[in-house]
């Protein structure tokens, strides 16, 4: 399991808090994720936005919870960390459960932290989880399960993989299947690209400089595209700045910062989002000559890495797809070519290519 299971409980209401080690995520997160469809309200935290103070989050919500679950393994004996909250916690007395994720031999100072500490084995239930989760629910406070008013909080998409030539977790939403890219947890939205080129547009209608605020399909996109979905879809999208930087390798200035619903992604946002192979930042540059590529260190203008085929879409033209970053002139536009790889120093505005909108949807 790759991505966060739900959201993280936030409220007034008492809660489970969920201790345990980053590394065995894979082990506890299908647990925690039974529990909350069980009905408890659990927090964890990969509920932390970037940015925030970590040590005072976590205080504050082990502080409030009403219980902790702690997941026990060599790694969480290791943790500083799970150390510190199991210390906290008993030193606040709120009520603790373990469970052992694996067989594990116990130093003596944990071993003496959990001698009163309920415990169960979760090693031990292989093949009769039902009965390990009744027990788990039988450690449970009552209080924590949420009442039959109160709504479970939105369960998130988990963002894509490419894996074996194809996608995982494709999101359907309108009329098209969508790649999730990115979750904002705090405000519970996703950012969608379409997983392939759902039309064929010129950039801009002619030939001449321009910017992704002023060209045409900015145009459309924000405007007939709506016609697209229905009223109810198109008020679930969220409309956002969307910054313009320059092409990094040509300094072509990308314009003004826009406000939309709809767009397409930067060279910055494709890197970031399909894979980042350092090739941008580094100017790592391939010529291509007779359909094969040379490698020409910052001379020429393609990208050509090892996540060519997730950055591939299909199209009914030639496999291009539109970036909305400048190339190497304001009358020319970054595209994607049918393999994935990408050139930065683009092609006429005025040339048709295929489009993938991006939105970021509110859940």
């Amino acid at each position: 399991m790759t991505g966060l299971p739900f959201t993280p409980y936030e409220g007034q209401e008492p809660y489970i808090f969920v201790s345990y080690a980053h590394r065995n995520k894979d082990k506890v997160y299908p647990i925690i994720k039974r529990l909350h469809e069980m009905g408890y309200r659990v927090w964890y935290d990969e509920g932390i936005d970037p940015g925030t103070e970590f040590p005072a989050v976590i205080a504050k919500h082990l502080a409030g919870a009403a219980q902790v679950l702690t997941m026990l393994s060599p790694e969480a004996a290791q943790s500083d960390w799970v150390r510190r909250e199991l210390t906290f916690t008993q030193a606040k007395r709120i009520k603790m459960i373990g469970v052992m994720l694996c067989e594990m031999q116990l130093s003596d100072d944990l071993e003496l932290q959990l001698s009163n500490i309920q415990q169960i084995f979760y090693s031990g239930y292989e093949g009769r989880e039902a009965v390990f989760y009744e027990r788990l629910a039988k450690g449970m406070l009552e209080e924590t399960k949420r009442m039959a008013s109160e709504s479970a909080p939105t369960a998130l998409p988990q963002v894509g993989e490419f894996a074996d030539g194809k996608w995982t977790n494709l999101y359907h939403f309108g009329d098209w299947d969508w790649l999730v890219l990115d979750v904002d947890r705090q405000n519970n939205r996703v950012l969608l690209i379409t997983k392939d080129s759902i039309d064929q547009k010129v950039y801009n209608k002619n030939h001449e400089d321009t910017s992704w605020a002023e060209c045409s399909l900015h145009d459309y996109l924000n405007g007939e595209f709506r016609r697209k979905f229905k009223d109810e879809e198109w008020a679930k999208l969220h409309e956002g700045e969307i910054k313009n930087p320059a092409n990094p390798w040509f300094s072509t200035e990308g314009g003004r910062t826009t406000k939309d619903k709809v767009f397409l992604l930067s060279i910055g946002e494709a890197v970031k989002y399909f894979g980042d192979s350092g090739d941008l930042a580094a100017r790592k540059g391939w010529n291509r000559k007779n359909g094969r590529f040379e490698l020409r260190d910052g001379k020429f203008n393609y990208i050509n890495d090892q996540y060519n085929d997730s950055r591939a879409a299909k199209s009914n033209l030639d496999g291009v797809w539109w970036l909305r970053s400048p190339g190497v002139f304001e009358s020319h536009t970054v595209y994607v070519l049918s393999d994935g790889t990408v050139n930065l120093s683009g092609r006429s505005v005025s040339d048709v290519g295929g489009v993938r909108p991006a939105l970021w949807l509110n859940l």
